[in-house]
């Protein structure tokens, strides 16, 4: 049976974006920044729009429109030390595109570009870490290995 969790993902970020669009031009970028403080990456992959067209037969037909990458939310352990994490921080807000790879236990990869937005410390309180959220606003498709 397959390895059917995440435990053990991984996520690097570098600023630089690949010449192709492909999983060649996404392995061809220096992968040295990387988040091993990482908590959670939420769900990656392109959706698309919803086009109804409502038929005078009382039958309504649906078609893809345009297709979006949304938003990835990550959450990581605060760590000035982590090269990935300063990558993050020095780009937030800016529209500045950086590139992101994942790579899941098993070896599967993903990758995508995107803007840095909304870095936000966690709650401060008793029961919670020294952490930060992001969210990075998907400019590319999602390039699976």
């Amino acid at each position: 049976m397959p390895d059917l969790n995440f435990c053990g993902s991984t996520l690097a970020v570098v600023a630089a974006t690949p010449a192709t669009i492909d999983v060649a031009g996404f392995a061809q970028l220096s992968w040295a920044a990387t988040i091993p403080s990482l908590v959670d990456i939420s769900e990656l992959g392109d959706t698309s729009q919803d086009i109804p067209i409502p038929y005078l037969n009382g039958r309504t037909s649906h078609v893809n429109g345009a297709v979006d990458g949304g938003e990835v939310n990550i959450t990581y352990a605060w760590d000035t030390s982590e090269s990935g994490q300063v990558i993050l921080r020095n780009n937030q807000n800016n529209n500045v595109q950086l590139s992101f790879r994942v790579t899941d236990p098993d070896g599967r990869v993903s990758y995508f570009s995107g803007v840095v937005a909304n870095i936000r410390d966690l709650a401060r309180n008793t029961g919670n870490y020294k952490g930060q959220t992001a969210v990075i606003r998907v400019r590319t498709p999602t390039i699976r290995t």
